[in-house]
């Protein structure tokens, strides 16, 4: 498993994929990230973006299976 967390993600960016898929799936593509991060207005810093990007793209690599087992962790640890 990765060594981050989904709270290692900037509160304003998964309150924005959240609501905009359009947005979610373009912060997956490396091609499209910072082009979305732009249009979004979100005011991160260099380092927040090169974090961001980084887990992004473990989030895009993951198998179908791994990102279950990701979701379900995190549903095991906010339950504790």
């Amino acid at each position: 498993m990765p060594d981050w967390s989904l709270s290692d993600i900037p509160g304003s960016v998964m309150t924005k994929a959240e609501h905009d898929l359009d947005f979610a799936l373009k912060l997956l593509h490396r091609d499209t990230r910072e082009e979305a991060l732009n249009q979004s207005e979100l005011e991160l810093t260099d380092e927040q973006r090169s974090e961001l990007s980084s887990i992004l793209d473990d989030i895009a690599s993951l198998s179908f299976e791994e990102a279950i087992q990701r979701i379900r962790a995190v549903g095991n640890t906010t339950l504790m």
